[in-house]
């Protein structure tokens, strides 16, 4: 008997569960192992103590509803509550409360088995946390997100933006296949791990999906997770992105290649495009046979600053090209034709602004006109003041009646400075909406007239870049500078 009770000792004393022994009142009289490590208590700190040493103060309450149920002889199975450590930290455990009784049938005490079920308890919270934190993502994903089973396919779940993307009802869509999302020549998706195919909605309208597809074991099944994103205004991007480049390489093909060379003239000009196409427009046009020695040149500008002002500059520069032959040394001429051709072959509202000029070296003079295009500039040194050519007529592309009278030739003398650009230059505007203006562009030319022509244009164009003051380029800016040397 007595090894007996030695081995049943010795199997609570190895316990890695609390057990505790009570006496009638609830006051602890035996202490093991296991309630050593779970309360930190020796048995000599708890000998004698009332069982309410572990409990928080609100839940005292407990006590009484346990002896009550002892005195009943009513045993309690797995309770679930907070106790505390000797620390004062808190505790989940769960324990269960058994009476002691003798022979007779007499009520000795209670026996108390206590197990630390805190981590288990973190876990399940952290678990919950984290199923919560998902289910909102869930919901609340701007992509749609689809569950399925991998062997057949069938919908389980989807997010509402499914919903809003499909346009399915969702006890519709639950009853659906995965596959019939997707247009069936596009199926071999589901092999890869990210892709894109073509889906189709519940209306039948057809668009460019991105896959992105993910493995998750659910309450046994294998199922997968399908992330779908509308990519369609994405492609529609990149083919008016690829669009927009070839017609940026296009129109680059259509100005001249370099700048000629006249004597007695220093020559530069570039264009600045906001877009990657624009309608600025120059070109030079070198003189029929038959004429003396020189140099034709145009500045244009076509309302607008995209791929249809890109098909009108070409439009433009073609006509241009081809009348360049009859008509170089006859502006008014070359204008009318130029403008009728606009009027009969433009589709839309567009119209031009051009000026035209034509240096003959050997008088120094300027033959010159305008299609509304301005101002332009010819700043005298040895007068020390700018002259503005005016417009002619009205710009290109508007009135079919239009004249555009030639206007006297200008003469021009060593130093002269030509400024022709379009109306990017003056108004570019700065932070505060305050434009360039022309006549900052005055100030430029005349303290910059011993400069080189390409010196010119560098400096104006910093000028404006500097006013801007980090605000992007909201229009093309085209300048010609042409200078009259010794």
């Amino acid at each position: 008997m007595d090894e007996l009770r030695a081995f049943l000792a010795a199997i609570v004393e190895s316990s890695d569960d609390a057990i505790i022994g009570l006496n009638l009142h609830g006051r602890i009289f035996s202490w093991n192992r296991g309630a050593r490590q779970i309360y930190g208590y020796s048995a000599a700190e708890v000998a004698g103590q009332s069982i309410s040493l572990l409990s928080l103060p609100e839940h005292r309450d407990e006590i009484r509803k346990m002896q009550q149920s002892l005195q009943n002889k009513h045993p309690i199975r797995h309770l679930q509550t907070i106790h505390l450590h000797k620390s004062g930290r808190s505790l989940f455990v769960s324990l269960s409360v058994s009476s002691v009784v003798d022979r007779f049938g007499q009520i000795l005490g209670a026996s108390l088995i206590v197990r630390d079920i805190t981590r288990q308890m973190k876990a399940e919270e952290t678990l919950r946390e984290t199923e919560e934190k998902y289910r909102q993502l869930f919901r609340a994903e701007q992509d749609a997100i689809i569950l399925f089973e991998q062997q057949s396919g069938i919908i389980c779940e989807v997010n509402e933006a499914a919903l809003q993307l499909y346009g399915y009802k969702r006890n519709k869509f639950l009853q659906m296949r995965v596959t019939e999302l997707v247009i069936e020549s596009e199926e071999n998706w589901l092999i890869l791990q990210r892709s894109t195919a073509r889906h189709r909605r519940c209306n039948g309208q057809q668009f460019a999906a991105e896959i992105s597809l993910g493995h998750l074991s659910l309450k046994g099944s294998s199922m997968q997770v399908m992330i779908v994103r509308d990519i369609s205004d994405r492609r529609q991007y990149e083919q008016l992105h690829q669009n927009l480049a070839l017609a940026k390489e296009f129109q680059q093909r259509l100005l001249p290649a370099k700048i000629p060379q006249l004597s007695g003239y220093d020559i530069y000009v570039q264009t600045c495009y906001c877009q990657d196409a624009g309608g600025d427009y120059y070109d030079f046009f070198a003189l029929p046979p038959t004429a003396d020695v020189g140099l034709a040149f145009a500045v244009g500008d076509v309302c607008g600053h995209d791929i249809g002002a890109a098909l009108l500059m070409a439009l433009t520069k073609g006509i241009l090209q081809n009348e360049a032959e009859h008509s170089l040394l006859e502006q008014d001429r070359l204008l009318q034709t130029l403008n009728r051709q606009l009027i009969s072959s433009a589709t839309d509202s567009s119209f031009l602004t051009l000026f035209f000029g034509r240096l003959d070296p050997r008088q120094r003079l300027l033959h010159w006109n305008s299609a509304g295009h301005g101002p332009v500039f010819c700043y005298r040194p040895r007068q020390g003041r700018i002259i503005e050519l005016p417009p002619s007529d009205i710009p290109l592309g508007i009135d079919p009646r239009a004249q555009y009278p030639n206007p006297e030739p200008l003469q021009l003398e060593s130093g002269d400075i030509l400024l022709i650009g379009t109306d990017g230059l003056w108004e570019a505007r700065n932070p505060q909406g305050e434009m360039y203006r022309s006549d900052r562009l005055r100030q430029v030319i005349a303290s910059h007239r011993e400069k080189s022509a390409r010196e010119i244009y560098r400096i104006v164009m910093q000028k404006i870049t500097d006013f801007r003051q980090g605000l992007a380029q909201e229009d093309d800016m085209t300048l010609l500078v042409i200078k009259v040397t010794d």
